[in-house]
Order: structure tokens, then C-alpha cells, then sequence
């Protein structure tokens, strides 16, 4: 079962190999079957794509951000930001969100090579979802959920149960977005599908989880500073064009490009391909930055692309240079030199 679109629905059964069947030029081990959020795609490089993203993720990054802008482009009255691999939207707009009291205009370009992923995040609607309790005497696999479903106190949630922090989020939430009253319908299982989730249940006591669905909409005159369109983070030139950014951002998209270890891997190793990539991005972004422009990366990305010196030196070497931030291990934000 692939779900397109629909990022936050459950995938509940691996998906069969082999990708290449379909793409013969699909690296052979980026191989997201039975991920959370899993596309099918057949174009490019990726035989699978992973839209698994949220409302204000990375936040530590996104404040420091945030603070950087009002340090150092005090004068500038346009802030342009780029969102590559933006997903569904969730990205861009949480920017959108931390950034509308900045007194300046904020422009801000999502690009995914997945057009199912662009086509949702025009529609300016999201589905969010939380676990129900799993019954008594089951086996508890909702661990494997929360991570994905981990911004869905933003709709569900009472102000009065929330700490401090999800309470300010929450605002800016609800300030941006309201509740549709369209009510989701769960896409129809497949005659395998509700045997194996039988046998799960019943033979096995593993319980299939389930989870309760709202539609949440973009209220008039919110995220408008938001566009999004399809493209390719190997060919940056052919999305930006003219335009210089003050921010680009690669949340979790880069190590998928230089790494030849797919979902479930401890270890990931560079391909062959890494470094000649790693020049051609490194290239373009420096050359597509105003001056004193940021690079970003994701946190958990960096986690598993710093395996060898190969990263920073280049991006070293390219014109850009590390920049720490608080309370993170490891550098994922890289400044224009």
C-alpha cells in the first residue's frame, strides 16, 4: 500500500520489491517500502519518496534562524527564503508562521520533485492525525507513529493540556488555520490487506493502529507569502533563475542524494556519486545566496550525513562556511563566506 498525497495516513504493510522494476535507474538501496508517508515514484533517481514532515519541525534551527534574520538583514526590507524538498507545505508555512511579526515582506519558494506532494501543499488543506488508545492486552506499537504525528497537538489538543511552548505554537496555529468540516474518509483496504490486519489482531494480538482525522484549512489571508512549485534540488539554477535568496533550506533531502542507505539503515555510507553532488549543490546554493545568506540543513540530517569529513570540506571549499548554534551537537547551518 503507497499513499500519495495523503502524507500523515498509516502505511501499514511493507511494500514488495523491487523499486527497479519500475525505474531502472532507482538506486538500488533508497528503498522507503512500508515507511510512514511512502510515495511511489518512478522518475529520477528515487524509486520511493518519504513526505514524512510537520508542523514546526526543527525548531531549535528555525529560532536561531528567526534571530539570525533580525541580527544581520536589519536593513533589507524583502526576506526571500527557498524550501527544497518542501514536501507538503508544513515547512514552508511554519516558517511563514515565526516569521510574520519580522516588520519586513517575507517571500518564501517551496520546490518538491514530487507533484502529488506540490498539488497538496497548493491546496492550502492538511490532514492531521492522533493515535487512539491501543485496547487493553494488545501489543503497543504506537511508538512507531509519534514521531510522524508528533504536531498533532496543533489540532486536537486543549490549550490547558499543553506546556508552555505548545501553547505559543499553538497560537500562531490557530491564528494561520481553522477546522474544516469536511470529514476525512479512510482510503478503502485492499481484500490482503484486511486479512493480514485479521491475523494481526487476532492471531498475532498486534493491533492494527487507528487514528482520528480532521481536515485543517488556511484561514483567508494567511501563508499567502507562500508558493510552491515542482522541481529538483539537482537542478537548482532552473528554479531559482534570476532570484537570490537569504535562506535555502534541504531539510532532510540532501542524505538521500549522497548516501547509499535507505530507511532502517544505522549506517550510512556515501555513494559513488557523493562528491560530484555535493559540489554541484554546494556550487549553486552559494551562487543563488545574497550575502551572508544561510544554508540549512536538517538536525536529524546531519546526524547522518556527517559520516566523513566529505560534507563540510567541500562545502568548505565551495564558499561556505559552519555556523553553530545552541544546544545542537553538530552543524547544520552553513553561511555564504
Amino acid at each position: 500500500m503507497i499513499l500519495t498525497a495523503n502524507n500523515k495516513l498509516p502505511l501499514q504493510y511493507s511494500i514488495k520489491k523491487d523499486s527497479r522494476q519500475h525505474n531502472k535507474k532507482a538506486v538500488k538501496n533508497v528503498n522507503f517500502s512500508g515507511h510512514f508517508g511512502a510515495e511511489k515514484y518512478a522518475k529520477n533517481r528515487l524509486g520511493y519518496l518519504v513526505h514524512e514532515t510537520g508542523f514546526f519541525r526543527d525548531m531549535c534551527t528555525k529560532n536561531f534562524v528567526k534571530k539570525y534574520i533580525e541580527e544581520n538583514f536589519k536593513d533589507k526590507k524583502r526576506i526571500n527564503l527557498l524550501i527544497g524538498g518542501c514536501s507538503t507545505g508544513e515547512e514552508a508555512l511554519t516558517y511563514s508562521m515565526i516569521l510574520k511579526n519580522l516588520g519586513k515582506d517575507v517571500k518564501i519558494l517551496g520546490f518538491d520533485v514530487s507533484e502529488d506532494a506540490i498539488k497538496q501543499a497548493k491546496s492550502k488543506k492538511f490532514l492531521m492525525q492522533k493515535l487512539c488508545k491501543t485496547p487493553e492486552g494488545y501489543m503497543d506499537i504506537s511508538f512507531q507513529y509519534e514521531r510522524t504525528l508528533k504536531d498533532s497537538y496543533l489540532a486536537f489538543s486543549s490549550e490547558n493540556k499543553l506546556s508552555k511552548q505548545k501553547k505559543t505554537r499553538k497560537a500562531l496555529f490557530d491564528d494561520f488555520f481553522k477546522v474544516s468540516d469536511e470529514v476525512p474518509v479512510e482510503p478503502k483496504k485492499s481484500l490482503m490487506q484486511r486479512i493480514n490486519n485479521w491475523c494481526y489482531q487476532h492471531l498475532l494480538k498486534i493491533y492494527t493502529p487507528k487514528f482520528e482525522s480532521k481536515y485543517v484549512v488556511l484561514k483567508q489571508g494567511k501563508g499567502e507569502n507562500c508558493n510552491f512549485v515542482v522541481g529538483d534540488i539537482l537542478n537548482l539554477n532552473d528554479i531559482v533563475k534570476n532570484e537570490k535568496y537569504d535562506v535555502i533550506t534541504f531539510t532532510n533531502s540532501l542524505y538521500h542524494l549522497i548516501t547509499n542507505s535507505g530507511y532502517n539503515n544505522l549506517v550510512r555510507k556515501l555513494n559513488k556519486e557523493a562528491e560530484g553532488t555535493l559540489n554541484k549543490l554546494s556550487t549553486a546554493i552559494r551562487e543563488n545566496l545574497n550575502d551572508k545568506g544561510l544554508f540549512v540543513l536538517g538536525e536529524e540530517e546531519v546526524l547522518q550525513t556527517m559520516d566523513s569529513r566529505l560534507v563540510p570540506e567541500i562545502f568548505s571549499k565551495n564558499g561556505l562556511k559552519p555556523v553553530s548554534i545552541n544546544g545542537l551537537s553538530e552543524v547544520n547551518v552553513w553561511q555564504k563566506a
